[in-house]
């Protein structure tokens, strides 16, 4: 007789499993504002927005009834102080041209897929799949702040904003892909799980354990 098949359990990361302890009540935890335009899950650890982005964010959304089912891709990121923060709208006339239109009056006719837009020092371009476009399809590609000063976004070493210095960890899985949201952070006075944090994924060891050791100088513990 053959044994049963069980399919492999996937466990995912969920509010506050990183934690080994913490204050009574919620002396551990902060209210605050996630940026970063990004969707930030539970236990990454986080940096604090203390000036404005050198960069910008971007984040790309195709329109909901598009007939064709191409997509886009960014060949070159915006560029601060060049490129306007905005929505940058591509809208098809036709299943072979689309415009472009954006912040500062942009507007720029007869563009074609597979040939490189190029929008106040910003690069993409679209792709056509296998079902054509048609008149009407729409894709969006917003483009904001990298981060907000005062609010929190993952912990990146390489930032020159403030958030290269890792001081808090994320409780719960948010969404600020579209725009900065409230959420939750461990900010003190707990121990949590080194294993159940999230790094970024180009972190060397040696930055992570400098993170760790800013983690640890606030009272958050890695066990």
């Amino acid at each position: 007789m053959n044994a049963p098949t069980v399919p492999p359990l996937f466990e995912i990361w969920h509010d506050g499993g990183f934690l080994v302890s913490e204050a009574n009540g919620h002396q551990s935890r902060d209210e605050i504002t996630l940026t970063g335009g990004a969707k930030v899950l539970a236990g990454t650890v986080l940096g604090q927005v203390t000036t404005n982005g050198v960069g910008l964010s971007v984040s790309l959304s195709e329109g909901a009834a598009n007939t064709g089912n191409g997509s886009v891709s960014i060949t070159s990121a915006p560029q601060a102080d060049v490129t306007l923060p905005g929505v940058y709208t591509v809208t098809f006339t036709s299943a072979t041209k689309f415009t472009v239109t954006g912040p500062g009056g942009l507007s720029l006719t007869g563009q074609s897929p597979g040939a490189e837009v190029s929008a106040s020092g910003l690069g993409f371009v679209v792709t056509a799949g296998d079902t054509a476009f048609a008149k009407g399809d729409s894709f969006e590609i917003l483009v904001g702040p990298a981060g907000t000063p005062g609010a929190w976004c993952a912990w990146d070493p390489a930032a020159s904003d403030g958030s290269q210095h890792a001081a808090a960890i994320l409780f719960g899985t948010r969404d600020a892909t579209l725009a900065d949201c409230a959420a939750v952070a461990i900010t003190r006075a707990a121990e949590v799980n080194a294993t159940e944090l999230i790094w970024p994924p180009d972190a060397t060891p040696e930055q992570i354990a400098g993170a760790g050791t800013q983690l640890q100088s606030v009272g958050i513990l890695l066990r």
